[in-house]
């Protein structure tokens, strides 16, 4: 199967976006992350699963191309959860990344009239209990693309690549008028763990996450007024913890 076409843009293929990672190319995983991904298991996936219903429709080139231009610029999405000798879990470099191997086309089974949903629901049903390849990076997206007079797209990101916060503001990166994801910024200075820690998170977390926090402060749950301090502390976070 080919690769989609590249789409002009300062950083719009993953090969750049590799490039673009800070020095410390192998990252370790947070504990909190480490936990999602050790929980995960056949009975209980751990894996957030969307569905968005588009209209008008689009093709699974388009969508590759859009991909290409915003989700792949977050590194997160490039790297796989490598697993050391020593128990702990590191985030590091998928050199092997394709992004056919992440976009799936999908088609629905014939429908009578009004039972086009149902059958959409089906799939979505069978792909909350599919594991995501444990040997590249940790998401997916599948694609209808004829269904009810647009296009369907069910997505599937593993909870230890990110928190429902900071997903959200990933998605909205995606659609027309969305916020394109910022390019890392480079330092000549701060070259401690906890430095290039907080740059990572400020650029391709939290900076997005904060566009996206009256949606997690709407809710008013002690899980979002926690990210939303951690936010806007996160160098107190990584030497404190939460608590």
């Amino acid at each position: 199967m080919a690769r989609a076409k590249r789409v002009a843009h300062p950083v719009a293929d993953w090969e750049q976006a590799l490039a673009m990672v800070p020095e410390q190319r192998v990252m370790p995983m947070g504990p909190v992350d480490t936990a999602w991904l050790r929980m995960d298991s056949a009975t209980n996936r751990m894996v957030i699963v969307g569905v968005w219903v588009l209209k008008p429709g689009i093709s699974r080139a388009a969508l590759c191309a859009r991909l290409q231009d915003t989700l792949l610029q977050y590194p997160r999405f490039i790297q796989r959860a490598q697993h050391t000798p020593d128990g702990a879990v590191h985030w590091e470099p998928d050199g092997d990344f394709v992004l056919d191997h992440h976009v799936v086309s999908e088609s629905l089974p014939r429908a009578r009239a009004g039972q086009q949903q149902a059958k959409l629901q089906d799939r979505v049903a069978e792909l909350a209990v599919q594991p995501l390849h444990p040997r590249r990076p940790l998401w997916q997206f599948h694609l209808v693309e004829r269904y009810a007079g647009g296009s369907a797209l069910i997505v599937r990101i593993h909870h230890c690549i990110a928190d429902g916060v900071a997903l959200v503001a990933v998605m909205q990166s995606l659609v027309d008028g969305g916020v394109l994801p910022p390019r890392s910024p480079r330092r000549s200075h701060g070259h401690g763990l906890l430095d290039r820690a907080e740059a990572l998170l400020e650029t391709w977390v939290f900076a997005p996450a904060g566009r996206a926090s009256t949606l997690a402060w709407g809710a008013a749950s002690l899980g979002a007024k926690t990210s939303w301090a951690f936010a806007h502390a996160p160098r107190r976070t990584l030497e404190h913890g939460l608590r």
